[in-house]
């Protein structure tokens, strides 16, 4: 079921100021929704498209190899799925300036149209062209040329300009040229990128610094932080920020691989969101027609390409963790109150979004602002449901196997500088039993330090909830939901006093694609890994064996599917499947 959706076309929008005037002008009748409940009003299917390069890392992490670990930080570096970018060398030399964005057709490697635009302008007597492909608004089919870091056999070569051939420039005239089409076609966006640039884009722009990244910057003391974490979780190095350092040179590379796949999406996607959306308010201000454009590309970060247009899919952005953690914190569906479906944050981020969007249109942007601070401090409840997890694994259930630490380690780095603006002294209880180097961690101090902090990061007890323990129908002892000022439901009763006579909250129906279904207790042990896709046995998964060789029980958050029109427009069926079979004998995502 759609949430949130504002129908932009007709009289209701009224007269409309600048970015409205080019909305109405140039969108075309509807885009393909982004997971089911925003309707985009530009298109950003390219940008929506990176999460392919995090499950192409995450495809070659997942081989603990070093040539799998060097291909994953190439594709990190270099990129391969989005904004792919032809440079291609001239006979003569150009006869005049052409500009930036300058239409440009010529014939791709298969015999087909090649569309782009320039890139760059072009000075009078240059010998080389760097043009952007156009993307297509399917986004199934958005790019037929990949290139960038992506390993020989996921490249897509068809669609990318012939090796030789001719190009014309509307209003310019037609030009020979000749190019290597693996080395000469590149990405002009990268998951490294995001952080890479944040100095630039989010700490000395005219509207910066943002807060958000602000507080991140200051409680680790350098402008790349993401970067630095997962070039350091690449290579088995410990970082040197001044503060919340993660030491790895001792970690095996299944729990490097997990702080580098996780920081990716938890620290530079996220923070990128955040940055799109100032831009466009930035953009609402001085009237920019672009403004609506930078909102949808936050939009399509934060849920990106693999939870589909109807939000049935299985993403691995900010949006896939949020349903993820509320099946563990019982807080999915509309009320909040179910274990399977769309969390209630997703469903409360997407509404908001629509309505930033509305905004943008009608120039409200104060009111933009207000959906932006309120899309913020929603997106932080999964990393806070996540440190609290993987803390409560280690320390109530006994879980010691370093993969367990890392994953606490680096959800805990991702939230930390949030409650560090808080209170620097409960970031430090956070990060001494959540870190790299913490050994006996205690969860309930940790809950706690999370908790004195709610109000200031604008969260409620609510919108955590309580780990629940859907084996015996009730939370966690010592893990339920606080109470807040705004959390006087009844709750349902703890693990503990529930085992004689399990009992569940009803679920409610789930807003878009992922239904919400009814949690009942199984029989089999909570640590039991099914591995019967590949083929395999089944076993029981002792809490303190590294899972080196099974993967997690697709129901605990370890799973990604990989499935048929899962992974659109790139691998085969065969491949597919072949990638499958190796990533379900690891733990995966999340």
């Amino acid at each position: 079921m759609a949430v949130g959706r504002v129908d932009f076309s007709g009289t209701v929008l009224g007269m409309m100021p600048s970015p409205k005037d080019v909305v109405a002008t140039q969108r075309q009748l509807s885009y393909e929704r982004i997971a089911g409940s925003y309707e985009p009003v530009t298109r950003v299917t390219d940008a929506a498209a990176l999460d392919l390069d995090l499950l192409d890392i995450s495809g070659q992490l997942v081989l603990l190899t070093n040539d799998g670990f060097a291909v994953a930080q190439a594709i990190y570096q270099k990129g391969g799925n989005s904004m792919s970018i032809a440079r291609i060398v001239l006979y003569e030399p150009l006869p005049a300036n052409i500009p930036k964005g300058s239409p440009v057709e010529g014939t791709d490697a298969s015999g087909g149209a090649a569309l782009g635009t320039m890139y760059y302008d072009a000075p009078l007597g240059s010998t080389e062209l760097s043009v952007l492909y156009t993307p297509s608004d399917i986004q199934a089919q958005h790019l037929s040329c990949r290139v960038g870091g992506l390993p020989s056999q996921s490249q897509m070569l068809d669609g990318c300009f012939a090796p030789t051939g001719s190009v014309t420039v509307e209003g310019y005239g037609t030009f020979q040229y000749v190019y290597n089409t693996v080395v000469d076609n590149t990405n002009g966006r990268t998951i490294q990128g995001l952080s890479t640039s944040a100095q630039q884009k989010m700490y000395h722009c005219s509207a910066c610094p943002y807060p958000e990244y602000q507080k991140f910057y200051e409680y680790y003391g350098a402008f790349d932080y993401a970067n630095e974490i997962v070039l350091a979780a690449l290579a088995g190095n410990s970082t040197s920020f001044s503060r919340g350092n993660l030491a790895m040179a001792s970690y095996s590379r299944i729990s490097r691989s997990e702080v580098a796949k996780k920081a990716m999406s938890s620290m530079h996607v996220f923070m990128y969101v955040i940055r799109q959306m100032e831009h466009a308010i930035s953009g609402c201000r001085e009237d920019d027609p672009d403004a609506v454009h930078a909102w949808d590309e936050a939009v399509a970060y934060y849920a990106g390409s693999l939870e589909g247009s109807d939000g049935s899919g299985t993403g691995v952005f900010p949006y896939s963790l949020a349903d993820k953690r509320c099946a563990n914190f019982q807080t999915c569906g509309v009320d909040g109150n179910a274990t399977a479906g769309t969390s209630r944050i997703n469903d409360e981020v997407m509404k908001e979004f629509t309505i930033g969007a509305f905004h943008i249109m009608e120039g409200r942007c104060e009111s933009v602002l207000a959906s932006k601070t309120s899309v913020a401090r929603r997106m932080t409840v999964p990393l806070v449901q996540s440190a609290l997890r993987y803390v409560h694994r280690r320390s109530a259930l006994g879980v010691t196997h370093e993969k367990t630490l890392a994953q606490s380690a680096i959800f805990a780095a991702s939230v930390v500088p949030f409650v560090h603006a808080c209170s620097e002294e409960d970031a430090q209880i956070i990060y001494v039993h959540s870190g790299t180097q913490s050994a006996d961690p205690f969860y309930g101090e940790v809950k706690a330090a999370f908790e004195r902090n709610y109000d200031c990061m604008g969260i409620t007890c609510e919108d955590v909830g309580g780990l629940f323990d859907e084996f015996a129908g009730g939370y966690f002892q010592g893990a339920e939901p606080c109470r807040g000022k705004a959390d006087d439901a009844e709750q349902p009763p703890t693990a503990a006093a529930s085992s004689s006579a399990p009992v569940s909250s009803a679920p409610a129906p789930a807003p878009t694609g992922k239904a919400a279904t009814a949690t009942t207790a199984p029989t089999k042990s909570p640590f039991f890994i099914d591995t019967s896709f590949a083929g395999g046995r089944n076993e029981t998964l002792s809490p303190t064996t590294e899972p080196s060789a099974a993967p997690y029980n697709k129901d605990d958050g370890d799973y990604i599917d990989f499935s048929a029109g899962n992974r659109p427009g790139h691998y085969g069926a065969s491949r597919r499947f072949a990638i499958a079979l190796v990533v379900l004998t690891m733990s995966y995502f999340i």
